[in-house]
């Protein structure tokens, strides 16, 4: 069962790995494809967030505490560099409200 340490590695994790893919794929298609695929690469990423939160229901509330934790950790580091405010608003918004349905 994934635990709180868990929950911090995957956020610190999920936040690096998107932020250096963001920088590449947006840094490759404007200087090399058309200005239209950068709006079609942001709603596909809009769609991958929307299905990780959505798996958020099944994960252990340790592990969402770590995921709490770990994001505020990162935004705390990095103010909004790596995370944009409305996706810190998501990734930490969301899990909140999760752990209160599962207290009600």
């Amino acid at each position: 069962m994934p635990r709180i340490k868990s929950g911090v590695g995957r956020a610190t994790t999920e936040v690096i790995m998107g932020a250096v893919t963001v920088f590449l794929i947006e840094a490759v298609i404007k200087f090399l494809l058309p200005p239209e695929y950068l709006l079609i690469y942001r709603i596909l990423t809009v769609i991958g967030m929307i299905f990780l939160l959505m798996a958020m229901k099944y994960w252990s509330t340790r592990y969402i505490l770590g995921w709490l934790f770990g994001m505020a950790v990162l935004f705390a580091i990095s103010g909004t560099s790596l995370v944009g405010t409305w996706e810190l608003f998501l990734y930490l918004g969301l899990p909140v409200y999760v752990l209160v349905r599962r207290v009600i």
